[in-house]
């Protein structure tokens, strides 16, 4: 399913989770700080809910109910899917190129 940001038109998610124990590799450490190889693990820990990578606005069902697990940004995804054509067709929904300006 994808994604369209309602707030920005951008169209990432990322899960923010709490209690969760992050790991990074690292491949060297020099003067101008550390690089990691891009390689993440994250062990245990739940997700608290999702939002938008770019605005970092959460998503939220339209009763203001934040989406906080994998079955309701599946529920999510499907409404806004159906809230996107809707208004798309009306003219109603932004592009980002609009919002950009």
């Amino acid at each position: 399913m994808k994604f369209k940001c309602p707030h920005c038109g951008h169209e990432r998610i990322e899960e923010v989770m709490f209690g969760c124990i992050y790991y990074s590799v690292i491949e060297d450490v020099t003067e101008d700080g550390i690089e990691y190889t891009g390689e993440n693990i994250v062990s245990d820990g739940s997700v608290d809910h999702y939002q938008c990578v770019d605005c970092g606005e959460d998503l939220v069902f339209e009763d203001g109910t934040i989406v906080r697990d994998n079955d309701d940004l599946r529920v999510y995804l499907e409404e806004q899917a159906e809230i996107q054509r809707r208004d798309e067709k009306n003219g109603l929904y932004p592009d980002k190129e609009d919002i950009a300006n």
